[in-house]
């Protein structure tokens, strides 16, 4: 390249790209980010090339450098979480998966059982109380599918824990 080059003339990308030492298609990619204007001076993108430089050189590079802290955050967000399940486990507070499968399917046990005995107790007392007779069919109609659906959640939810709903 010759050692003249004008500032003033409408830059050219070509031209441009052998002055900064890149390649064309480098160049072009500025001016379709529009860091570089189209219809502008070889001083115009000379200061636009260097003001670019040196944003990226100070870390305010873009998209790039979003993309950094992005995962930089992300990193720290995963430390920070299993710093806080070393922490729980050491002080006894983790309860691992397969034990909250095991006490939420105990619990829908036991919450079932609780409720099947109160609506006999209840059917029984309504009974006595009014000396009328109540259908246990129309009342298991109600209560049985209420206490499977009460099963069945518990099921998925301990499914959701351990993977399996044994």
């Amino acid at each position: 390249m010759s050692d003249n080059f004008d500032l003033e003339a409408p830059a050219n990308q070509t031209q441009f790209a052998r002055l900064v030492g890149a390649s064309q298609p480098s160049i072009s990619k500025h001016v379709e980010k529009d860091r570089l204007l189209r219809g502008g001076t070889n001083k115009d993108w000379l200061l636009s090339y260097c003001e670019h430089l040196r944003g990226e050189a100070a870390g305010r590079g873009g998209s790039s450098t979003e993309e950094l802290t992005a995962a930089r955050i992300d990193e720290t967000r995963v430390k920070t979480a299993n710093g806080r399940l070393d922490y729980l486990e050491k002080i006894k507070n983790l309860i691992p998966r397969e034990a909250c499968a095991v006490v939420l399917k105990d619990w829908a046990t036991y919450a079932n059982r609780e409720f099947g005995d109160a609506f006999k107790k209840l059917i029984s007392d309504v009974q006595a109380e009014y000396d009328i007779d109540i259908n246990t069919e129309l009342v298991n109609k109600i209560a049985g599918p209420t206490t499977e659906r009460i099963k069945d959640h518990a099921g998925k939810l301990a499914q959701s824990f351990s993977g399996s709903s044994d």
